[in-house]
């Protein structure tokens, strides 16, 4: 068993060279909302709820396609009226007739709403209209919407995966068609035409990341092909786009996505996935970007996590990629200090809690990602190259 050094989980302000005051404030409150795990705080809190969801199914499955229509229409100029709004709840009385009538299966009256559950309404019905509803156009307005706020962004991106449940290559080819007019119009503009929508469209890539990221979670066993896919339009918004820690945060949410779904009830057994080692050579790519100062965030312990799920797969990683990821890992780990070391570099500040928690999982899950490439070598030869290479 292998026995690694501790090392410090402090938050910084100091989370890119050289941010406008604007963006870095933007920066900080993602790091503070944004949770890389399988379902946002929303997400769980609907999950908890199944027979209101049901509820709420029935009801949309019994409305005509009129009435999905205007409570559509309706959903949108709600969305685009509060967009600006900072709180993420909305009072109900805020809305029309028909779109109270619906939201009120899920809560009461007087009660506030959770800006996601407009989103989550949307990809409801599209999901549930299987004719004689435009989805295309439904999903086209609702990325032609501001990505400039984090809560939009997931909005967004939980809409289309549940659209794409039952509308699955609409989706991709709406995901397709905002990738080429908006992303990579962006991306080739001057630096002077980008400044009056740098912020509207800014962060439309890493909203392409997360919608990729729910499509793979909603995906069937039979959408196999389209998740290779997926990672393959990850790996190049990842590659084209500018990093920060937006990029960064949205990447790995949809990697732990992908990763979830690909280990649920073993369903990507028998695939041959090709994507892997670039999905994985992403990873790395932020690794190396992470302070060596400090521990920033949860980055690594979930990367760990990703990448042991992803090595599993089909057609499994050279020793070559092996050797990479260990050597970047250790780099990336060994050079922080020591978690005790930390109160002697804060001036007298209170070391934040849940360090130990925090360095002891990083640890588990990177003695079990070792563990495993060990197992995975078929021969002596092998297994030395690996050990030698990435110490």
């Amino acid at each position: 068993m292998f026995h690694f050094w501790k090392f410090p989980f402090w938050r910084s302000n100091r989370l890119s060279p050289i941010l406008d005051q604007e963006q870095e404030k933007q920066q900080e409150i993602e790091i503070e909302e944004s949770e890389l795990d399988t379902k946002t705080s929303f997400e769980n809190m609907m999950s908890a709820q199944p027979s209101q969801q049901q509820l709420l199914v029935s009801k949309i499955q019994l409305m005509t396609p009129v009435e999905k229509a205007l409570v559509l229409k309706s959903i949108q100029t709600s969305i685009e009226n509060y967009l600006e709004v900072e709180s993420e709840f909305i009072s109900l009385k805020s809305f029309d007739t028909c779109l109270q009538d619906l939201i009120s299966t899920m809560t009461e009256p007087t009660n506030f709403l959770d800006k996601k559950f407009l989103f989550y309404c949307y990809g409801l019905i599209l999901r549930e209209s299987l004719e004689k509803v435009n989805v295309k156009m439904y999903l086209i307005a609702l990325l032609e919407m501001s990505h400039q706020v984090a809560c939009q962004r997931e909005g967004i991106a939980l809409a289309v995966g549940l659209a794409s449940s039952s509308h699955w290559e609409v989706a991709w080819a709406v995901l397709e068609q905002f990738g080429q007019k908006r992303i990579m119009t962006f991306g080739r503009k001057s630096v002077a035409s980008k400044v009056m929508h740098d912020i509207y469209w800014k962060w439309a890539s890493s909203t392409a990341l997360l919608c990729y990221g729910q499509m793979a979670i909603h995906a069937k066993n039979s959408s196999l092909p389209w998740v290779d896919k997926i990672m393959s339009k990850m790996v190049y918004y990842f590659n084209y786009s500018k990093y920060d820690e937006v990029l960064k945060s949205s990447f790995l949410s949809a990697t732990v996505k992908i990763a979830i779904m690909l280990k649920r009830e073993n369903s990507g057994k028998g695939y041959m996935f090709k994507q892997i080692p670039n999905l994985i050579d992403c990873i790395l790519i932020i690794f190396q970007k992470e302070p060596q100062e400090f521990f920033d965030s949860y980055f690594q312990q979930k990367s760990l996590q990703v990448i042991s799920t992803l090595s599993s797969l089909q057609p499994g990683l050279s020793t070559k990629v092996k050797t990479k990821v260990l050597r970047i890992c250790f780099e990336s780990l060994f050079v922080l200090p020591a978690t005790e070391m930390l109160a002697g570099n804060l001036s007298g500040q209170d070391i934040p809690p849940g360090i130990e928690s925090l360095h002891n999982k990083t640890m588990e899950n990177l003695d079990q990602l070792l563990q495993s490439f060990l197992s995975e070598n078929e021969t002596m030869e092998e297994l030395q190259f690996l050990l030698q290479s990435g110490s």
